[in-house]
């Protein structure tokens, strides 16, 4: 009688060492020799460094409060991190040394670095959207603002900021369930879209060509060109945060505050290919790896799994065993 072959059975490597919920993790561009890094956000206050295995490469310290958010310069040089005490920070990722500290008026959410790494963008409590000159520290940040009547970006807390390189173009989401465009040069927007629900989680996907956006149980997916939903699904629970595979584009992995598990579905029909079980608290936050080998989650419970797309398959620490 024909049997049916074992299949490898997903094992994470556990990454420890924060002392707080985990509520935001990022993938670096693959780097010249193939390699890449990963920054992790925590209510700790202490974000952390770590490289392609998972093995811990430095730690931020300086703030004071939750750091809600970090981003990598394209070339991992600088570190940029948005937190709850009221500062946004860039970091020297060689030193971990302390750049620059930029004071706000309210609660940093969400942050942004050019991808050469001499602007940064802040947002937030404020609903203020803040262009800031990192080759001129002591200027004044400029406003982007909705309108020529109002210094404000959105009329809700910035939740996410993204930086596309490649098209030079910005994309905010709030929690007014609206995602805007924006032109640097007109510090204006130049388009928006409405959504059934606030904006949870956005990330870029596939080098910039699409964001997946995570908006009450929705799971949308925009062509960052054309600026449309081309895709979207009504998932079974509200999904905290969302990362389309870079290059197969055919699955995508959501955590979810409501379970301890992490869920990967099917791009076209928005099916459950694979539940991840591990972590011991509600999962705040999902990526992939920009090789799409690994998925990170960061969870309450303080750690950071990686779990491989392929398990079985020899990379970083995993041997290549079937378990």
């Amino acid at each position: 009688m024909a049997t049916t072959p074992p299949t490898s059975r997903a094992v994470p490597l556990t990454c420890s060492g924060h002392t707080r919920p985990v509520v935001h993790l990022e993938f670096s561009p693959l780097q010249d020799d193939g390699s890449y890094v990963f920054i992790s956000s925590c209510k700790d206050g202490n974000p952390m460094l770590r490289d392609w295995t998972g093995d811990w490469i430095g730690t931020f310290l300086g703030h004071k409060g939750a750091v809600w958010q970090a981003k990598l310069s394209h070339d991992t040089s600088r570190a940029v991190t948005a937190s709850a005490d009221f500062t946004a920070k860039v970091w020297d990722t060689f030193t971990g040394r302390e750049v620059h500290s930029f004071a706000h008026e309210h609660i940093v959410r969400s942050v942004a670095v050019s991808p050469d790494g001499t602007h940064m963008l802040t947002g937030g409590n404020e609903k203020k959207l803040r262009l800031f000159d990192l080759r001129s520290p002591p200027s004044p940040p400029h406003l982007l603002s909705s309108s020529p009547s109002s210094d404000l970006a959105h009329s809700s807390t910035i939740r996410s900021i993204l930086w596309d390189g490649a098209a030079g173009a910005i994309t905010t989401g709030g929690e007014d369930r609206t995602i805007r465009w924006w032109d640097l040069r007109t510090l204006r927007p130049t388009g928006e879209v409405v959504l059934p629900a606030d904006v949870q989680s956005m990330e870029f996907s596939c080098e910039g060509g699409v964001v997946a956006v995570a908006a009450g149980r929705e799971a949308l997916f925009l062509d960052a060109a054309r600026r449309q939903v081309i895709k979207s699904h009504t998932l079974p629970h509200q999904p905290s945060s969302i990362s389309l595979h870079p290059t197969l584009r055919d699955r995508f992995v959501v955590g979810s505050t409501a379970d301890t598990w992490v869920r990967i579905y099917d791009f076209t029909t928005g099916q459950e290919r694979e539940c991840f079980k591990g972590h011991h608290g509600p999962v705040h936050a999902v990526d992939w790896s920009p090789d799409g080998e690994v998925c990170a989650s960061g969870s309450e419970d303080g750690t950071i799994r990686l779990w491989q797309t392929f398990p079985g398959k020899a990379y970083g620490l995993w041997s290549g065993s079937v378990e």
